[in-house]
């Protein structure tokens, strides 16, 4: 009787430790829950109206005229480059 009591004691301060850690975590994802619900009708709720947004246009005297833009682009420049080496390759 004595061995089986002092087991008894061993095991009894394990147990109201996992009562204890279910209760806690019980409560977190309790808490969790109710913030993630909380949260998403706060995203869900937003009201957003077009008049709320304006649009910026850039300053005329900013933008640069297009006569002055360089009109190939750096694609155009390595295709071209790609079939001058593809030929040469041909070649030899």
């Amino acid at each position: 009787m004595d061995a089986e009591m002092q087991r008894m004691m061993k095991i009894r301060p394990l147990q109201e430790a996992v009562i204890n850690y279910r209760a806690t975590v019980s409560k977190y994802r309790t808490i969790m829950k109710k913030i993630c619900v909380s949260e998403s009708k706060s995203l869900i709720n937003v009201e957003m109206t077009v008049d709320d947004v304006k649009l910026k246009l850039p300053d005329p005297q900013n933008i640069p005229p297009l006569t002055n833009l360089h009109t190939a682009t750096n694609a155009d420049y390595l295709r071209k480059q790609t079939f001058v080496a593809q030929k040469a390759l041909e070649l030899m």
